[in-house]
């Protein structure tokens, strides 16, 4: 991606600021207005959309509607197929990789992590329904959300004020920081940067938005077949 193929975002930190405020602080108030439950069973869908569309609401109305943004300013550009097929591939890499760091954080804890992601998506136990919403809001909806925010917003923006290195190392430890998992920390931020680097190389969001997306749905898929086979029971995650 060079200087002639993009455009400086037009937002101030200050702006960045209010846009994560905006997103926790309407997030907490949404959580809040929701039974107990509600983020281990089948609403967990529902929850996961709603998340999204606060996201993205916010982005578009400091980035887009004040300062002026535009889409493709934060890298919503077209691409290739070539692109999308590659990224496709690379992200057959990373669930090995990605898989083994959690291994070894597990194995330096001396004990086995529970994941409250794997949680999440395991709360819509067998029903086929909720399982085809969780697919296409967690391996859709999410990646196109997190893409703009994560590397359209912040990766861009630190890009152009601290440098390209600098900017993929932050803006990859602020993506693993933000899901509040610290055992998942390391392996979130090594998908961070090599999402980060494969927007940079393809000048456009939709290739790491392929990449997000296959790897989601890869791994939910995974965890979905060890709960048919009975590796995982259907209810293990399910509280009453």
């Amino acid at each position: 991606m060079t200087e002639e193929t993009r455009d400086r975002l037009p937002l101030t930190g200050w702006d960045l600021l209010i846009i994560g405020v905006l997103i926790v602080v309407t997030v907490l108030l949404a959580g809040g207005l929701l039974p107990d439950d509600a983020h281990t069973g089948p609403a967990i869908v529902p929850i996961l959309g709603l998340q999204s569309a606060i996201m993205v609401g916010a982005v578009w109305a400091v980035a887009i509607w004040w300062r002026g943004a535009s889409w493709a300013s934060l890298g919503l550009r077209p691409t290739t197929l070539r692109w999308c097929v590659r990224t496709a591939l690379i992200a057959l890499l990373t669930v090995p990789a990605v898989s083994l760091i959690n291994l070894g954080v597990n194995a330096l804890m001396h004990e086995t992590f529970s994941n409250p992601q794997v949680e999440f998506v395991a709360g819509v136990g067998t029903d086929w329904m909720g399982r085809l919403g969780m697919i296409a809001v967690g391996g859709i909806v999410v990646p196109v959300v997190e893409e703009i925010t994560f590397r359209g917003l912040l990766y861009g923006w630190l890009r152009d004020r601290i440098g390209l290195v600098a900017g993929i190392i932050v803006s990859a430890l602020i993506f693993a920081s933000i899901h509040a998992i610290p055992p998942l920390i390391p392996a979130l931020a090594l998908q961070g940067a090599v999402l980060a680097i494969v927007y940079q190389r393809s000048g456009s969001l939709w290739p790491p938005i392929v990449l997000h997306a296959v790897f989601n749905s890869i791994m939910m898929f995974g965890l979905f077949a060890a709960m048919d086979s009975g590796a995982i029971p259907s209810t293990a995650f399910i509280h009453p």
